[in-house]
């Protein structure tokens, strides 16, 4: 009855397993896209108001704008930030980018030859054998600033002289010198404004060459160097408002300058006890530089909740869970003494009831909930015996 003999047959059979076998590879691939326990993929999952992800390849950007003598306290500003990066120990030196307009430690006018410090009151030495200026004297320009934040370099440049970040990386840049309404000097002679340098992180955003970046300028009227910032995921933090000087402190009767500016000194006293797994906000830090210990008003311009802030984030160049950007710029102003806190949910309404508080991510074995992966675990179970269902037919 069966005409054409058995290989008609066995072709009968194998086109009626088509079916089954199509249903069988779909099942398979669903399967594979399925993450597990302990394969080590970081997984991303939404908290609140933003998404969680893993950064790396934290960089920072130090810079010293001013020469001559009596802007000692500015070297020394940019030194004590590079010393706390290196002391933490998460960013590399080769991705720490030093920038020093004036070498104050062998100027002939420096009681301690090669030394720079920024307390009368202690030996720290600030100028170690271990540091790496990448950028001193004349090279400290506006140009070659805005080379290295947009990565528009000269073919001779060397790598070690270049911003090599991508779109994964958390970026510090930190600035001190004189400055001005909407400028900051380079060493007297020329000047950035505000515009200028938001430009040139926008090109950045542009060019994905930053996740988040945050900005700290300790200059005189420094807010106002904060206005032309309109990229996501920038934070720009000012040691003093528009209409406001930052004020020098530490003069040092035996080499006659002032020794440090007072925010960076509020700034390293609240860095000093702390370790790379810190988890000290941004909102933390704001308010510990109240105006009776900085002398001047401290101000943030941000497009993200500074109580989710963590400087570890920047400072350090350990994997951390960072809070997804947000829309729409906000601003915190700090207004005297207030008691330093880790409760954010006090932050002035900075952050609303239900948001979670950010967790570690374990790159070894990823990060998900109970419940997820409960729903995971069956899901996964009810597609394998729907398998051997499929095979046993």
């Amino acid at each position: 009855p069966c005409r054409g003999g058995p290989q008609v047959v066995a072709s009968a059979m194998a086109t009626k397993r088509l079916p089954r076998l199509a249903a069988v590879g779909l099942v398979v691939g669903v399967l594979a896209s399925l993450p597990c326990a302990g394969s080590g993929a970081i997984r991303t999952e939404s908290f609140g108001r933003g998404a969680h992800t893993k950064h790396h390849s934290n960089w920072a950007v130090i810079v010293s704008t001013s020469r001559f003598w009596y802007n000692y306290r500015h070297t020394a500003n940019a030194l004590s930030v590079y010393r706390t990066l290196k002391r933490l120990g998460g960013i590399p030196d080769s991705n720490i980018i030093l920038m020093l307009a004036d070498d104050h430690a062998c100027d002939p006018r420096n009681r301690y030859p090669a030394t720079v410090i920024n307390s009368a009151a202690t030996s720290l030495q600030l100028y170690g054998d271990d540091m790496q200026v990448d950028y001193r004297g004349y090279e400290v320009s506006a140009e070659n600033l805005f080379r290295l934040l947009t990565g528009r370099h000269d073919d001779t440049v060397p790598m070690s002289k270049r911003l090599l970040s991508d779109e994964n990386s958390n970026i510090l840049v930190y600035m001190t010198g004189h400055g001005g309404v909407d400028f900051l000097k380079f060493q007297d002679v020329e000047t950035i404004s505000s515009t200028e340098l938001g430009d040139s992180f926008h090109q950045m955003y542009r060019k994905k060459r930053y996740r988040q970046l945050l900005l700290i300028m300790e200059t005189c009227h420094a807010e106002s160097m904060l206005s032309g910032l309109h990229s996501p995921g920038l934070i720009g933090l000012a040691s003093s408002a528009t209409d406001e000087e930052s004020v020098s402190v530490a003069r040092s009767a035996e080499i006659g300058v002032f020794l440090i500016d007072a925010f960076t000194a509020r700034l390293l006293q609240f860095l000093e006890p702390l370790s790379s797994d810190s988890t000290k906000s941004l909102l933390d830090l704001v308010r510990f530089s109240g105006v009776r210990h900085v002398r001047s008003t401290v101000k943030v311009r941000s497009t993200i909740n500074i109580a989710k802030v963590r400087l570890m984030d920047f400072l350090s160049g350990q994997p951390r869970m960072v809070v997804g950007r947000q829309q729409g710029w906000g601003a915190f102003e700090s207004k005297g003494p207030l008691p330093q806190t880790t409760d954010d949910t006090e932050a002035r309404g900075l952050q609303t009831k239900g948001d979670s508080t950010e967790a570690l991510c374990d790159q070894a074995n990823g990060c998900s909930s109970t419940g997820t992966m409960v729903v995971r675990c069956v899901g996964a179970a009810s597609l394998v015996a729907y398998v051997a269902w499929l095979l046993a037919g």
